[in-house]
Formats: structure tokens, C-alpha cells, sequence
């Protein structure tokens, strides 16, 4: 730990008497649960353990028509729904579907009060369909016969180009709430893709798009009889955020100006600004101590904690970025447990300029892969020259040139601690996914380890540069 300015010590420990003890319960990054399409609210939320979603059990299955009986002599959850039952004992990975043993990737677990059961196991058991949203953390059951609610069908009547000092904006107005969405970027040319589901496009003008430096030409079209394709011809490589209106009527696609986003020689650390020796940049290894993050299976048997790869990779990031001259500070440096409010209360206290959270990532399917990058442009980051979303982009670039995985979009979260109560800029770093085999292997080596790290200190100093050269 370095630190330049004497006071952010005894004043952390100030703040740690009046603020750390009522810190008493953690947030959890919830997952939302649809079934039919249907949102289904509960008091106890959706989780992932082990790279598997667990429900509480009444809550999904009741809706569906079911029962649910506890046997707390046995520790045994029974779920009935038609002429189906599955029974699953706490903390066992063998379940009997219809009175067969069968083998499940995670236990079934009492969490805070609540019995929690793997929502995929059970209710393929039942023939139900399972489909998870990873950008919006959602797990979407359709029951048999059932079909997925689909948005009254929308009309596109504006599509428009704006600039402002920071950003250029391409946005896009509907009659209707737009519910469905995805979008993705190509390659060769680079261009940034849109599309809105269930959508017509009405008769509008072009959108004008003036000389600028990131965006070459606005394209759209109906692409089928229910899908609006936006086109964003892009000049060079550039990192976005796709942001809906309030009212759910628009969608913003925003593109940062390339001023203050830097792209290094991959591998190579720019200079630290002189005016930037002041800065204090405190480093986040995610999970800890009592709580392994994500688990990386190999053949049923668990090979890698994610608490060990983000810490490995955190105290990288740190070497790098003293060694520029970064004033630093480690949340942990050692396998400790530290609370999520905990998190962003000593950057708080410390009077950091940005924050950094290093993680790595696990899904329910094991098909998702590469690294994301999370943030949320809350109102605080008024108060600092650069916002936790253009440091999001720039993580973003400085991680697909170290990684070389495919380039996905920062995406804002937000419900989570150390985004929405840190004062200052922050973001999370998301490297591969632990439940993808391949990602896994890639993550198990020093390579990886080195190239995560060099990319997270890249685009903090790009970001600490920008801070002090710009007039954001």
C-alpha cells in the first residue's frame, strides 16, 4: 500500500467506528426468475452457486401449479406437479425423479431461511424449458405447451444522431415499451449491430450523421417480418453502451469520443500524468475468505476458487500500477472474507479517486464465454473529471486487446454494492467465464493471469490520464 495523502488513514479509521458495524447483511447480485413469461416476485432471491441457479422452491413451483413439502426430520424438499414428483435432500447431490436416482451439479441448500433447489434440474425434470439472459441475469421458464409472452407489436417512427462534448448517440423512439432487444458487434468491417424484436419501422427520414471520428454511416432496415436492425458503420473499434429511456420508449446507443480513450501497444503500460501523482486508485479482489466466488469443475471435481484468481490477478494489478507511480490500495491482499459494503465503504473513507473490482465470471450455461466489463454512471460521478461509464470503455478496449477474446459491451448494473454506494468512478472487471471449459483452462494459466492484470492497470492509468487532461 502506498499512500501520499496522511489523512486518508485516520480518516478511514474514523469512518470504519461510525459506518462498519451497522454493515450488517451483504447484497446479493440477484437473479430475476420468469415463468411464461411472467415475472415472479419473491422474498428471497434467485442465486448462483456453482455456476447453477438456485430458486426457492415454492416460489417457482407453486406458480406452476405444483406442491412443495418439507420433511425437516429428513431434510428432504418433495416438489409434485402432475403426475410428477422430485425429491431432493439438503446438501446431496442425488435426487429421485419419479423414484430414479439422478445426479444434479449442485445440492439443494437452506439459505437464509429459505429452501433453495437447482430451478434447471427441477424443472427440466418436470419438461419444462430453461433459458438464461446473462447480460440481465434472468431465468426464464416455459412450461410445456406454454409459450414466452411476446410485446404488443411496436413501431420505430424516429431514429436520430446526436453529439455532445463526451459522446455521440444514436437513438431510436417507439410508439410502444421496448421489452426485447440484443445487440452484438461485428467485424471486418467493425460495425455495431441492434436489433429490436417485434418491431416495424414506420416511414422516417435518414439520420444525418456529420464528419466525426468514430462513426462512418447510420443504417436500418426491417431485417424480417418482426425484427428493426439498426447498423452503426464504425470507422474504428469502438467500445459502447446500448441505455433505455425511463418510459422504455428509446434506446441510446452511445459511443465515447476517442479523446481520453488511449489504446496501447498491448502488453506495454502508458505513463503516469504528473499531475496525476495525487490520485488514489483502490483495487477490489472480489469473493474471499469464507466465500469462493465462482468454482471451476474438471470431470465433477472442483479445481480452481474464483477468490484465488482475483486475487492473484488484483495483487498484479497493483505491482503494475505502483511501479508507474499509482498511489494504490488493496481492499484485501490476503485470502480474508470482507463484506460487499465493506467494499465501498473504506474506498469511500480513503477519498479514492476510482475503484476497481477484479472477478472472474460463471454462468449457467456452459456455452458462455469471454470477459464483460460492469459499471453504473451514478449521479456522484459528477464530482470527478471522468464517469464510471467512459472507464468502463475504456477497461473494455484495453481487456480485448490484452485477452483477445471476442469484444462484448460494457453493461450497467445498478443493483450492485460496490457500483451504486462507491462515491467514486467504479467498475468491475469480469475475466472468462469458469463454467466454460475452454475459459476455464485459459484462466488456470499464468499467461492469463498476466495479460488480465496488464489490461486492468492499462485502462487505469488511460483513465487516470484522462481525468486530468479532459474537461468532462
Amino acid at each position: 500500500m502506498i499512500l501520499k495523502r496522511p489523512y486518508r488513514l485516520l480518516l478511514m479509521m474514523i469512518l470504519f467506528v461510525i459506518v462498519l458495524p451497522s454493515l450488517a447483511y451483504a447484497e446479493n447480485d440477484a437473479v430475476g426468475l420468469r415463468l411464461d413469461g411472467k415475472e415472479i416476485v419473491s422474498d428471497s432471491p434467485a442465486i448462483i452457486v456453482a455456476g447453477r441457479t438456485l430458486v426457492p422452491a415454492r416460489a417457482i413451483f407453486e406458480a406452476m401449479g405444483g406442491t412443495v413439502a418439507w420433511d425437516e426430520a429428513l431434510r428432504e424438499v418433495t416438489v409434485v406437479l402432475g403426475s410428477s414428483a422430485v425429491k431432493l435432500k439438503i446438501e446431496s447431490k442425488t435426487a429421485l425423479v419419479d423414484g430414479n436416482p439422478k445426479d444434479m451439479d449442485v445440492a439443494a441448500a437452506i439459505i437464509g431461511g429459505r429452501t433453495m433447489i437447482p430451478v434447471r434440474f427441477v424443472s427440466e425434470a418436470f419438461g419444462c424449458k430453461v433459458d438464461w439472459n446473462n447480460d440481465k441475469r434472468i431465468v426464464s421458464i416455459t412450461t410445456p405447451g406454454a409459450s414466452p409472452s411476446i410485446p404488443a407489436n411496436l413501431i420505430i417512427s424516429r431514429i436520430s444522431f446526436a453529439e455532445s462534448d463526451s459522446d455521440y448517440t444514436v437513438s431510436m423512439t417507439a410508439d410502444k415499451t421496448i421489452e426485447t432487444y440484443k445487440d452484438f458487434v461485428l467485424t471486418g468491417p467493425d460495425r455495431f449491430v441492434l436489433d429490436i424484436v417485434n418491431g416495424t419501422l414506420s416511414q422516417i427520414e435518414a439520420a444525418v450523421v456529420p464528419n466525426n471520428d468514430t462513426i462512418k454511416a447510420l443504417r436500418y432496415s426491417q431485417f424480417d417480418a418482426g425484427t428493426i436492425r439498426i447498423v452503426v458503420d464504425l470507422k474504428k473499434r469502438t467500445p459502447s453502451s446500448v441505455r433505455v429511456s425511463e418510459d422504455q420508449k428509446t434506446l441510446y446507443i452511445i459511443f465515447p469520443k476517442s479523446g481520453g480513450i488511449t489504446v496501447d501497444q498491448p502488453g506495454v503500460l502508458p505513463e503516469l500524468d504528473v499531475l496525476a501523482n495525487d490520485k488514489l486508485v483502490v483495487i477490489d479482489a472480489g469473493h474471499g475468505g469464507k466465500d469462493p466466488g465462482a468454482i471451476g469443475f474438471i470431470d465433477g471435481k472442483a479445481v480452481l476458487f474464483e477468490k484465488d484468481v482475483n486475487l492473484d490477478v488484483a495483487q498484479r494489478v497493483n505491482a503494475f500500477l505502483q511501479k508507474q507511480g499509482v498511489n494504490t490500495y488493496m481492499i484485501r491482499s490476503l485470502d480474508t472474507s470482507v463484506s460487499l459494503l465493506e467494499r465501498p465503504a473504506m474506498a469511500n473513507a480513503l477519498n479514492a479517486d476510482l475503484f476497481i473490482s477484479i472477478h472472474n465470471n460463471s454462468s449457467d450455461s456452459a456455452a458462455m464465454k469471454s470477459f464483460e466489463v460492469l459499471f453504473f454512471n451514478k449521479e456522484t460521478d459528477k464530482n470527478y473529471k471522468i464517469g464510471s461509464r467512459l472507464f468502463a470503455n475504456m477497461a473494455q478496449v484495453t481487456l480485448s486487446e490484452e485477452l483477445g477474446n471476442a469484444f462484448r459491451m460494457p453493461q450497467e448494473r445498478p443493483n450492485l454494492a460496490v457500483l451504486n454506494k462507491t462515491l467514486m468512478p467504479a467498475i468491475i472487471t469480469e475475466g472468462a467465464f469458469m463454467s466454460n471449459p475452454s475459459d476455464l483452462a485459459m484462466i488456470m494459466t499464468d499467461d492469463y493471469k498476466n495479460n488480465y492484470a496488464i489490461a486492468a492497470a492499462r485502462a487505469v492509468i488511460n483513465a487516470l490520464n484522462a481525468g486530468v487532461r479532459t474537461n468532462q
